[in-house]
């Protein structure tokens, strides 16, 4: 069962909380929130790191294995600490209840899960070039509009009333949309400096002219309705719920669309 097992993901490393049967969906703590996923969509974790701290100065390794009986790959090796490598996440957690506040050497020793050591690329250590910001579909105080260039702080837009500068707190991100005539909605997969949008709709893929959509905040997802906060890292969209924040991908929810008011003379 992979409840309560830590496991890998293309978002990071985290932790099975819990299974919803029904649905067929596992909620995932990350790093940065909770993801629900598919068992498809994630790795269990075989091993853990222990992190053994609060050792005695000019601590012996030796006096550590005699403690635990046995030899641990060694991750890392401080003045009173060490990490090692465990081969299941199982052993670890004995490991950490049966020796935590073990007394060695007049200290009282903690052993704790450690989170794995990230490996730097050497070519990584360089200063990155920054990577311009994608084009998004925007609502501004002025209405529904069109990011043309994106800086730190504020977003040049195409709005009806022509190009304005906002700050970028200003505009919420609009990821999902219906066409005019309300009979096509979906996803927007990418925004083009032309003003075509991709998306992925209820009638399959498509290329719309950004002034024939309307946008939509609402989606529908296996834990009730909620509204579109943002995407995040890795095209995971951020959805605020009744009872919480709701991390999931795009395919994971569906567009609630809007009905049209008709108009008349």
């Amino acid at each position: 069962m992979a409840v309560g097992k830590l496991c890998k993901t293309q978002y990071g490393e985290g932790e099975v909380i819990s299974h919803d049967e029904l649905n067929q969906m596992y909620e995932v703590k990350l790093a940065f929130g909770t993801a629900y996923m598919k068992r498809n969509q994630f790795e269990i974790s075989c091993g853990q790191d222990v992190l053994i701290w609060h050792l005695p100065v000019n601590y012996k390794i030796g006096r550590i294995w005699s403690l635990l009986g046995k030899k641990f790959p060694v991750n890392a090796q401080r003045k009173r600490m060490v990490s090692i490598a465990v081969d299941s996440t199982e052993e670890a957690e004995e490991l950490c209840q049966r020796y935590n506040n073990t007394k060695m050497g007049g200290n009282y020793v903690g052993f704790r899960f450690d989170e794995p050591r990230k490996r730097k690329n050497k070519r990584e250590k360089g200063r990155r070039k920054r990577v311009p910001r994608p084009l998004r579909l925007v609502l501004t105080p002025d209405g529904f509009g069109r990011t043309l260039e994106t800086k730190r702080n504020y977003n040049y837009v195409s709005t009806p009333a022509g190009v304005k500068l906002f700050k970028r707190i200003d505009c919420q991100e609009i990821h999902f949309v219906q066409t005019n005539d309300g009979k096509q909605f979906g996803f927007v997969k990418k925004l083009n400096e032309n003003g075509l949008v991709d998306l992925d709709t209820n009638l399959g893929s498509m290329i719309v002219p950004f002034k024939d959509l309307n946008p939509l905040t609402t989606v529908k997802t296996p834990y009730g309705d909620g509204e579109v906060i943002k995407l995040g890292r890795g095209a995971m969209l951020q959805v605020q719920l009744d009872f919480g924040t709701l991390y999931s991908q795009p395919d994971q929810v569906t567009a609630i669309p809007q009905e049209l008011k008709e108009t008349g003379i």
